[in-house]
């Protein structure tokens, strides 16, 4: 329980976002058929409750799930580029990158969070 009460601003950012990610995962997973779509939903809530309570098992999985997400985000803006028709389109791209680009700076800025939480023992 004292794990909790040091949990300062960062520690709380870094377990919000985990949860946020977490819903999303879980809510497109279990909109298929499949089960192994809420896999990764779990991993996230799971993540977050080992920062919360400053397992260290959590300090390694947050950081895996946080490359995992930056790369698909990766990928997924490196796949819907098409530079052969740049025309029309070119500002919802520009949009979508500004997306993509934002959410893989807040997921490295919660891996920041959790290094500091963790580096302070």
């Amino acid at each position: 329980m004292d794990a909790l009460r040091t949990l300062g601003w960062e520690g709380a950012f870094a377990v919000l976002w985990m949860l946020l990610i977490a819903g999303f995962c879980m809510a497109a997973g279990s909109s298929g058929p499949d089960w192994i779509g809420l896999v990764p939903g779990l991993l996230f809530v799971l993540a977050a409750v080992g920062i919360a309570f400053r397992l260290r098992w959590s300090e390694a999985t947050s950081y895996g799930l946080a490359a995992v997400f930056v790369g698909m985000c990766v990928f997924v803006v490196s796949d819907s580029l098409d530079f052969t028709n740049l025309g029309a389109d070119s500002t919802a791209l520009i949009g979508f990158f500004g997306t993509f680009s934002i959410l893989i700076a807040l997921m490295l800025c919660c891996a920041a969070a959790v290094r500091r939480r963790f580096g302070d023992r």
